[in-house]
């Protein structure tokens, strides 16, 4: 009897980003999926690559059966699976969704073909940390090809050089082969092997990869005799950590704006304080042709040994003289030609909490260099 999650929690997952897909928006997840078919697109080696999706709740058979997951797999367990009833389950693994692509490019004439199936799996904790996730993303990459000379080991290893060349050419990377039984963890596979690379003091692992096994090809109706594949799976979330140098892989789905703007791009992620911000508003009177450099540079000087806090300075407005109503001109002293300009600081020590007092005596040295009167 498998534990089924109720319409509430089924609903809360079905609600989480798939950060695989750029739909969902530009996230440095699916920028190391577009460097991968890139990557492909532009090399003869392989057949041209082609991205097929899934939807996030598909069907026990789909998701275990097509795979030949036996019946007493743990994987199948409640322990492990999301199940929404008795016969589906939240997507645990994107090597689900390519048994029918393979049964439907076969069916239109299939050769060869490099197939990329990208997917958010559901997941139960098996581990808590920095590099795990309930939701994570993969990437599960299958060249199949037919005829001799057909595809094993060799074939196998030149194919990961070619993904690990894409995404981590800077990495020195291990391809260990699983010795144990594999067919209750990887059924469809002929030969498995893990993909890791030294980070952050020890091994990670970032792909698995295998020489697929033709009774899977058979079970499609794929005459193994003529037909043979190699495949891997990518951690999508974890090579985007390796590739921005990041150490936890919570920041992928941050909601504070720093970390999310760092997550549209795969440059190296810079780090942000976790402690709380202090702001300050300064409204201040300058000449209409002041520029905003000139402001920016007025703060800074201000700040004098304290600069190193400051996280951000923003100008929230400038008014010239004529549009300010009559008592916003004698309480701010202003004359024509002159500006009321707002400014904020954001302060923020990337070490401790701020104290209000030393804020204030920052905000107050600010403050009386932006008071200071148009020279």
């Amino acid at each position: 009897m498998k534990n089924t999650m109720s319409p509430e929690e089924v609903a809360e997952s079905l609600a989480i980003l798939d950060l695989s897909d750029p739909k969902n928006g530009i996230h440095a997840v699916n920028l190391v999926l577009d460097k991968i078919f890139t990557h492909f697109s532009g090399t003869t080696a392989y057949p041209a690559p082609q991205i097929h999706r899934g939807t996030p709740l598909t069907t026990v058979k789909e998701n275990f059966g097509n795979l030949l997951f036996p019946e007493h797999s743990k994987t199948r367990s409640s322990t492990y699976t999301r199940y929404a009833s008795a016969d589906t389950v939240l997507r645990t693994q994107s090597s689900s969704l390519v048994p029918p692509v393979l049964v439907s490019l076969h069916k239109a004439g299939l050769s060869d073909g490099l197939i990329l199936c990208p997917s958010i799996c559901y997941r139960r904790l098996k581990a808590a940390g920095r590099l795990h996730a309930s939701e994570p993303h993969q990437l599960d990459i299958w060249y199949i090809k037919k005829g001799p000379p057909f595809l094993g080991s060799k074939s196998l290893f030149d194919f990961t050089d070619a993904i690990v060349a894409a995404i981590l050419p800077t990495h020195a990377y291990t391809l260990k082969k699983v010795e144990k039984d594999i067919s209750v963890s990887h059924p469809y596979l002929h030969e498995a092997y893990k993909g890791r690379v030294f980070y952050g003091g020890k091994d990670v692992s970032f792909m698995e990869a295998g020489v697929v096994h033709t009774r899977f090809l058979e079970s499609l109706c794929i005459d193994g005799s003529a037909y043979s594949a190699v495949s891997a799976g990518i951690m999508l979330d974890r090579v985007a950590m390796l590739i921005k140098n990041m150490d936890d892989i919570r920041l992928l789905r941050s909601p504070d704006v720093r970390i999310r703007e760092q997550m549209k791009t795969l440059d190296r992620f810079v780090p942000v304080s976790k402690f709380p911000p202090i702001l300050r508003d300064f409204s201040f009177v300058r000449a209409d042709k002041t520029t905003e450099e000139e402001i920016y540079s007025m703060i800074q000087r201000a700040l004098g040994d304290a600069a190193y806090l400051l996280e951000e300075a923003s100008i929230l407005a400038q008014v010239p003289y004529q549009d300010l109503p009559e008592s916003a001109r004698i309480r701010l002293g202003i004359k024509p030609f002159q500006k009321n300009i707002l400014v904020r600081i954001t302060l923020r020590s990337h070490e401790r909490t701020l104290l209000k007092k030393e804020a204030n005596e920052i905000a107050e040295r600010v403050q009386y260099a932006l008071a200071q009167p148009v020279a």
